[in-house]
């Protein structure tokens, strides 16, 4: 596990004067090029940052700083009640600028969106300028997602306020982007990864990884990229890192 002492459970106040419940993960810094990386983690659309900690815990082991937080009506956080769309954009700039006050570099910050957690990393990527971006299994688009054939997971609220198209949001980002998506997965067709990869700039810093043999990863422990094992997990982000967006890591 990860020592206690890493470990600081936080408060973030958002727009009404609610607190979303979030950590900050402190390196164990024995991996002296990821010891100034903060991976700023979008999690999933289920139960809260606890469904989560083993996928923290692997960032924490592969050498990253962490920040994780729960979406209102997620864990711990209040209210109860699940976000509206423009209430979630609107939290995930707060998200941001408070892992911004903690991590020991803001030049080397990754936004990490897993399942739903991908439309609040793409408000993030449009917003602020992390060193990398890296998407897993990633919801891209409320129009996409309704217009397919998969089931709907989302909550209510965002199907009837505002929109979060990554595709119109980073087209012109400058942002190096990892996409990393399961050809099997029958929550978010890979097809609407494969559209925004396309749609992302041709002269971006990007690379698309397609997984065989999982599906959605829904959680901490359940399927997705950690399923593949630890090691290649940390492969396939260390080598986008070092080919494609060095900057997010500490000259040695």
């Amino acid at each position: 596990g990860i020592p206690p002492d890493h470990i600081e459970r936080l408060a973030l106040t958002v727009e009404g004067g609610e607190d979303l419940d979030a950590y900050f993960v402190t390196s164990h810094g024995e991996v002296p090029s990821l010891a100034d990386t903060t991976i700023v983690y979008n999690h999933g659309n289920y139960v809260g940052i606890e469904h989560y900690l083993p996928r923290v815990r692997f960032f924490y082991e592969l050498g990253y700083n962490v920040y994780v937080w729960d979406y209102r009506g997620y864990g711990k956080s209040v209210p109860v009640d699940p976000p509206t769309l423009p209430q979630m954009m609107s939290d995930t700039k707060d998200a941001f600028r408070q892992a911004e006050s903690l991590v020991p570099d803001t030049d080397k910050m990754i936004i990490y969106g897993m399942s739903i957690g991908g439309m609040a990393a793409g408000e993030m990527a449009a917003r602020f300028d992390g060193c990398a971006l890296m998407l897993e299994a990633a919801y891209n688009s409320v129009t996409a997602k309704i217009e397919s054939n998969t089931s709907l997971s989302l909550p209510g609220s965002f199907l009837t306020s505002g929109v979060a198209e990554n595709d119109a949001k980073l087209r012109n980002t400058k942002t190096p982007t990892l996409i990393m998506h399961s050809e099997n997965d029958m929550a978010v067709s890979i097809d609407d990864a494969r559209r925004l990869f396309r749609k992302l700039p041709d002269s971006l810093q990007k690379k698309m990884v397609v997984l065989k043999n999982a599906d959605h990863a829904l959680g901490g422990d359940v399927g997705g990229f950690p399923e593949q094992g630890l090691t290649a997990y940390g492969e396939v982000m260390m080598s986008f890192l070092a080919d494609h967006a060095p900057g997010c890591m500490r000259e040695e």
